[in-house]
């Protein structure tokens, strides 16, 4: 089955904001997130495999769960592993970061991902339901269908466009911009001077 190839090749292409806020290692980490992320929506299959009556593209296939789910459990995973990845990058980068800038890479990466799994399966058509990925505001289905599901040039393809354009930002100086989650250094306290405390 080619099908997890497409996935992988929007989730590329939804990663691209990458090479914009950051760059070098934190940039691939964050692309990697995003692509273990891409396969989110998809949980609904290893809820029915626990037994539980959830139908596949349903609910789990829709931007309300994608970004709820985002923010509550990127909020939650954030506050768990701030404190080892800031201890981590102190020690590996000689810096801090901001928790600020663990939760845009966080909930930036569950979201991209999820919504990246949603636009991959719209793309697809002959081998599933459509999904509707509006509901419940909409109850309307949604199918681009403009790729077989199991056309292996098709996906392929799409992962050559999405690499493609990997590179030349990969390579450029142009990126990442200054933006506020470029600023890795924050203010700690200064534990020689504790004025009493």
């Amino acid at each position: 089955m080619v099908q997890p190839l497409g996935h992988v090749a929007v989730g590329l292409l939804f990663a691209l904001p990458a090479w914009i806020l950051w760059d070098g290692r934190t940039s691939v980490a964050f692309i990697a997130f995003v692509l273990v992320t891409s396969r989110l929506p998809d949980i609904d299959l290893t809820l029915q495999a626990l037994g539980l009556p959830v139908k596949h593209h349903g609910v789990t296939h829709t931007v309300v769960f994608v970004v709820g789910f985002a923010v509550v459990a990127g909020y939650l995973l954030a506050a768990v592993l701030s404190p080892l990845l800031r201890r981590w990058w102190h020690i590996s980068e000689g810096e801090v970061v901001s928790r600020e800038t663990i939760y845009a890479f966080v909930i930036g990466g569950l979201t991209l991902g999820g919504l990246g799994h949603l636009l991959a399966d719209a793309l697809a058509s002959d081998w599933a339901e459509p999904i509707e990925p509006f509901w419940p505001i909409f109850e309307t289905s949604f199918e681009i269908g403009v790729v077989s599901y199991d056309s292996m040039w098709a996906n392929l393809g799409l992962l050559i466009v999405a690499v493609g354009l990997h590179l030349p930002l990969v390579v450029s100086d142009v990126f990442p911009l200054n933006t506020r989650f470029r600023e890795w250094t924050v203010e700690l306290p200064d534990l020689q001077d504790n004025d009493g405390y």
